[in-house]
């Protein structure tokens, strides 16, 4: 039971085992299998994400064993921890940011000849839109919690 139980997944130990040059994450390669894990500094716009991961997934849906992550997603107060299985995903919010926590997507990617470099990219094409001081007071206002704690 808890081997398929998804808190039995470490998201630490897996970006954790070989770390690339570049600091973005790790890549283990055996017998066909790839896995590699990317961090993201910053935070992603949930629309750019979702149709992203959409089409990564119908694309590599027979490669792409499993995808696993925590991710900043811009104006949610909350982590948000996603997981897919070749073409299905899915997700939720679960803690709130501590209030000097830097923002920023960690991702873990297990499937056959998975094209790292293309996955990478895309990731980053959903990197959110900085927003002046103004547009993000009037954001905040409108949200439930902005991931500083509730005042």
């Amino acid at each position: 039971e808890k081997l398929v139980d998804v808190r039995a997944f470490s998201l630490e130990k897996a970006l954790n085992l070989t770390k690339d040059s570049d600091s973005t994450g790790y890549t283990h390669t055996s017998k066909g299998f790839s896995a590699f894990g990317l961090t993201v500094p910053g935070e992603l716009d949930l629309g750019k994400l979702n149709g992203w991961l959409c089409d990564l997934l119908e694309k590599y849906k027979n490669q792409l064993y499993r995808a696993k992550g925590v991710l900043a997603i811009q104006d949610m107060g909350r982590k948000f921890a996603f997981q897919a299985v070749h073409s299905m995903f899915g997700g939720d919010r679960i803690d709130e940011w501590k209030i000097d926590e830097q923002r920023e997507s960690q991702m873990v990617f297990i499937g056959r000849d998975l094209p790292r470099a293309e996955i990478e990219k895309g990731v980053k094409t959903c990197l959110a839109d900085q927003l002046d001081s103004t547009d993000r007071k009037e954001r905040e206002s409108l949200m439930f919690g902005t991931g500083d704690g509730f005042e």
